[in-house]
């Protein structure tokens, strides 16, 4: 019985498999959020933080006082709290993470 044949192409080039490894995930540091921040972009580094699965415990300075709420979405003009509340972001003056 003869074997069967199997094409097998030569090797131009040398190959390089897996010498560079890039990191997608980001360390506690660069999680912290800077100062001179507008605060649609800190909200958005919230939203976009690795802590970020469901909810963000946050304080919020608004033109009313501050607040402590637990905030689990975020559209163009408000941000929505774990009890259905709607917090208008123009009335925002600063965003934290609570500790």
């Amino acid at each position: 019985m003869k074997k069967p044949s199997v094409f097998v192409n030569k090797l131009v080039h040398k190959l390089n498999n897996n010498e560079e490894v890039f990191a997608t995930f980001k360390n506690d540091r660069e999680t912290e959020l800077p100062e001179n921040v507008d605060v649609k972009k800190k909200l958005k580094n919230l939203f976009d933080s690795p802590k970020y699965v469901y909810k963000i415990d946050a304080i919020i300075k608004t033109k009313d006082g501050t607040l402590e709420k637990t905030i689990v979405g975020m559209n163009k003009n408000e941000i929505l709290t774990i009890n259905n509340e709607k917090i208008e972001i123009s009335d925002i003056l600063d965003i934290n993470l609570k500790n």
